[in-house]
């Protein structure tokens, strides 16, 4: 607050590169950290008299860059194996790393560099194995071929080729499933039980063309199907629960991103930005309410039934009972589009070369027992605990004999409790039931003016 007199003119430095010229501004921090607030004002002499206060706002946590990789020129994937094992890709090359990121070698499964006409549609990575579907196209038409390595990329041997189809694959522990839909319409079921030595074939007619494929055990895998029929309005998805020989149908919408976990969570973003979850193999539908429509969203990854994220261009949410609530989860300007599980089992998330990891919002130790402006004149106010718990009250001892105006806000200014306190009329006070967050306690004396602000964490 501006306390000046005699003033004609007025500047905010807030410490973030952001000013103001108000008597009396409103300002948001865009992240945590400890800032010097300079007010500068100005007679109508020209005399100018400057003030500073230090503005802790000293919240950590929140998206944290926890690695950087040095990455080969348009790599676009990245797939952790373990702490210091890294794969990348890109349409044309597989990179291996083993020193956490900080260097790649080129993995060549074939002898020569790929030609335009030459891709990598996908990849699966599994410890020292590894999975690449490749493809290329002639005036014979399409020509996919599948080759494996069991030593990190050092030897490569190839084990299936299909000519003319599109693959979908998936894999649970040494089965791999491939669903190809051929320019016929036939859809062929290939099944590998020893991790691709062997294969069986079996085939069947699905309407529409295969999208997505996901194996939840060696018998139970569902496919997503367009609907030729639709308009791409409507998709099919069809579920079997004995390899392939029944299958249960529902139609859905026509869906952008495809995130299955089990027959009872599928879950399905929409193109005009809509969220379903399938339930129960098939049989129902359950529309997904976020806080807030994000302007476009970009994808859905859950690492299990409850936790999940949910990314818009705008926003990031996060789920932990499977969709039924979210909170938002801001990333301070990073700009993240896709979430990734390591092998921990843990999310992540990429921006080009970093990995950002989020971290639970606390208190850093220098801040606890900080203020914005302390005068020694009221030290005989005590406010404990601090950190305080939920579930535990604040309690504020008021040993002088002041009337005093006790006021409670979160990070943005908001104001969570207040409170007038006439003279002497009681030496303690408690605000209970404060959810958990960081907060100010401002406390005024009525008959000095005296003014005292303390940083106060509740976990």
């Amino acid at each position: 607050m501006n306390e000046s007199v005699f003033f004609s003119k007025v500047l905010w430095d807030f410490g973030d590169g952001k000013f103001s010229e108000e008597i009396h501004p409103i300002h948001s921090y865009e992240s945590p950290g400890c800032y010097t607030v300079t007010l500068t004002t100005s007679s109508e002499c020209g005399i100018p008299s400057k003030d500073s206060k230090k503005i802790n706002f000293c919240t950590k946590g929140g998206w944290q860059n926890t690695q950087t990789l040095n990455l080969p020129h348009r790599a676009y994937g990245i797939y952790m194996l373990d702490n210091n094992k890294f794969w990348t890709t890109s349409t044309k090359s597989l990179f291996f790393s083993e020193d956490n990121g900080l260097s790649f070698v080129e993995r060549r499964f074939k002898k020569t560099p790929l030609t335009n006409w030459e891709n990598i549609l996908w990849t699966y990575f599994r410890e020292a194995t590894a999975l690449v579907n490749f493809s290329s196209w002639s005036a014979e038409g399409r020509f996919n071929r599948i080759y494996r390595t069991n030593d990190y990329g050092i030897s490569w041997t190839a084990i299936k080729e299909e000519r003319n189809v599109q693959l979908r694959y998936s894999i649970y522990n040494n089965t791999i499933i491939l669903f190809n839909n051929s320019t016929e319409g036939v859809n062929l079921f290939n099944i590998s039980e020893d991790f691709g030595n062997t294969w069986k074939e079996h085939s069947f007619q699905l309407s529409g063309s295969i999208r997505f494929f996901h194996m939840f055990d060696e018998k139970t895998f569902v496919v997503g199907m367009s609907n030729a029929v639709s308009n791409d309005s409507i998709a099919n998805l069809y579920l079997s629960t004995d390899g392939g020989q029944n299958w249960t149908k529902r139609d859905i919408p026509f869906y952008f991103d495809f995130e299955p976990k089990d027959i009872n969570h599928i879950y399905i973003t929409t193109p005009d930005d809509k969220i379903f979850l399938i339930r129960d193999s098939l049989r129902h539908i359950q529309n997904i309410v976020l806080p807030y429509s994000p302007e476009f969203l970009l994808g859905i990854k859950f690492k299990d039934i409850h936790h999940g994220y949910v990314v818009g261009s705008n926003a990031i949410f996060y789920t932990e009972d499977g969709g039924m609530s979210w909170e938002e989860r801001h990333c301070h300007n990073i700009d993240i589009g896709q979430f990734y599980v390591d092998h921990n089992n843990e999310f992540y998330a990429r921006n080009k070369e970093k990995i950002y990891r989020f971290f639970p919002e606390y208190t850093a130790p220098e801040c606890l027992f900080s203020s914005t402006k302390d005068n020694n004149a009221m030290n005989y106010i005590k406010i404990y605990p601090n950190p305080v718990f939920a579930g535990q009250e604040i309690v504020i001892d008021l040993s002088g004999d002041g009337s005093y105006n006790i006021q409670l806000t979160d990070q943005l200014g908001r104001i969570v409790a207040k409170s007038f306190i006439p003279n002497k009329s009681v030496s303690t006070f408690y605000i209970p039931n404060v959810l958990p967050g960081t907060y100010f306690v401002r406390i005024s004396e009525n008959e000095t003016g005296n003014l005292i602000t303390k940083l106060l964490t509740i976990f």
